[in-house]
């Protein structure tokens, strides 16, 4: 009796300590994914029609869906994950749509392209074609003996593309980052920490001297 006793109080004590140790692992938080720009470049068509960009819809290169990140606690462990609300490919593909737009471009939506000069299609209806590759997009903070850290990183490839030539035009990957030292873990500082870092990383892209050269090259074809 004495034994069965013994080992419901240790079962007890895991019951307490544990969620206090390693967070709750059972469901996830949502972050709302959102683009904030911090620069609106400027504009770069003036001529009418202006050249069409086919903006094809991203790859997703992570292995990770929906989930975004995750906190760990001072031991090391996973204490809370974090996934999007939305898809984040979708996300960047809208903020560049509003950039280009911005610019002067009329903007098409189209998907299938592979990111290859034979891949093109003959029947994409642009004078451009922009495709890209999402590797990273990630937020994750530590908990440390006075703050918590919490870091965030998105990165992606960018390819233009001549549709009548069917040549690549241009390609680069672009990175943005974020950091910061909190009282607390939130939702709402990671939220922000991730929106930040996706938001820079469209930023630098827009912001590319190489990038606005090569969307100039193409005239628009009558």
């Amino acid at each position: 009796m004495r034994d069965k006793v013994t080992r419901w109080i240790v079962v007890a004590a895991l019951a307490v300590s544990l969620p206090a140790i390693s967070g709750c692992l059972f469901g996830a938080e949502t972050l709302k994914i959102e683009y904030l720009p911090e620069v609106m470049p400027p504009r770069l068509v003036h001529d009418e029609p202006a050249p069409t960009v086919a903006v094809n819809s991203f790859y997703d290169d992570r292995i990770k869906g929906d989930k975004v990140g995750e906190g760990y606690n001072m031991y090391g462990g996973v204490s809370d994950t974090f996934v999007a609300d939305k898809s984040v490919t979708k996300v960047i593909e809208d903020a560049i749509v509003q950039q280009l737009t911005g610019m002067g471009f009329k903007v098409v939506r189209t998907s299938g392209w592979d990111l290859t000069p034979e891949g093109i299609s003959e029947y994409v209806n642009a004078d451009i074609l922009l495709g890209g590759r999402l590797k990273v997009m990630w937020v994750e903070s530590r908990v440390g003996l006075l703050t918590v850290s919490v870091s965030a990183t998105t990165r992606f490839l960018v390819v233009l593309a001549d549709v009548k030539e069917k040549k690549i035009l241009w390609s680069g990957e672009f990175e943005g980052t974020e950091k910061s030292e909190e009282i607390v873990r939130t939702v709402g500082s990671m939220e922000a920490a991730l929106n930040r870092a996706m938001s820079r990383a469209v930023d630098s892209l827009v912001r590319n001297e190489t990038f606005c050269r090569a969307l100039t090259v193409v005239k628009v074809r009558f």
